[in-house]
């Protein structure tokens, strides 16, 4: 990887004793560092949001979290931008908060991360969401679809469905590594082909591991598989433009690999 390309992680879990993410100040730093030296400009921390759920955390609580982690970076010499966003999970009591607006959004734009769980991928419970969450004039970027399905034709169909409802999609490096399972990484890898992905991230949990904050090897990958082009849109040029609160770019890529 060039030492002049800036990636940008639009997804991750580096408050420390916070939600499921980084357990200590030590393993925040170690997050910091790791992204630092893998090329990461930019991180957007993305505290889990469940309302009704184990972490319901207030956007003055999330902004008071990040200065502490700001804090920590300047008090170790790291010059990685640092910005608030959240991972808000849809479920059938996130509608008072979509009314009221209580939500938060990548800092400084009109854009969302979204999640839910499994059991409610057929409901109604998500194109009412996405509908709510649009009137409010917000762009919804929907967390790694590919944990959610158990087939690729099934993810294949249902985000094509989303996808006609304006909403765009963010791949975990970690399910292209893998780390999730067979399952989770042919479907990744199966959305990229189709052209239903338009941000790769890497859902850090942990300072050094699997799950650290790195994007390098996996745009290496893509780069591999699907070509330059490809590569940087997902893991640099959207998530740019993300943090420019513009619209994201559609891939066009070649059938993948498994399918010549």
């Amino acid at each position: 990887m060039s030492e002049t390309e800036p990636f940008i992680d639009c997804h991750c879990h580096a408050f420390w004793d916070f939600d499921d993410g980084v357990r200590t100040k030590e393993d925040a730093l170690e997050l910091l560092r790791c992204a630092q030296g893998t090329g990461i400009t930019e991180i957007f921390v993305t505290p889990h949001l469940i309302i009704g759920g184990l972490y319901e955390p207030d956007f003055d609580l999330i902004k008071s979290k990040l200065k502490n982690l700001i804090q920590l970076r300047d008090d170790n010499g790291l010059v990685i931008r640092l910005k608030y966003a959240s991972e808000f999970r849809i479920n059938d009591l996130c509608f008072d908060a979509i009314e009221s607006k209580s939500y938060v959004c990548y800092e400084n734009t009109n854009w969302i991360l979204i999640e839910f769980t499994r059991g409610i991928i057929d409901s109604e419970i998500i194109k009412n969401a996405v509908s709510a969450l649009s009137k409010n004039g917000v762009r919804i970027l929907i967390a790694h679809p590919e944990r959610y399905f158990d087939s690729e034709k099934q993810a294949v169909e249902k985000c094509k469905l989303w996808q006609s409802w304006g909403c765009f999609f963010q791949i975990n490096r970690t399910s292209l590594i893998g780390y999730h399972g067979e399952r989770a990484d042919k479907i990744s890898w199966r959305l990229i082909s189709e052209g239903l992905a338009n941000i790769v991230a890497s859902d850090a949990h942990q300072g050094e591991g699997k799950r650290e904050c790195r994007l390098d090897d996996v745009h290496a990958m893509l780069v591999r598989r699907f070509g330059r082009i490809a590569a940087d849109t997902l893991c640099i040029e959207n998530p740019t433009l993300l943090s420019q609160n513009k619209e994201l770019l559609s891939i066009s890529v070649n059938k993948a690999w498994w399918h010549r």
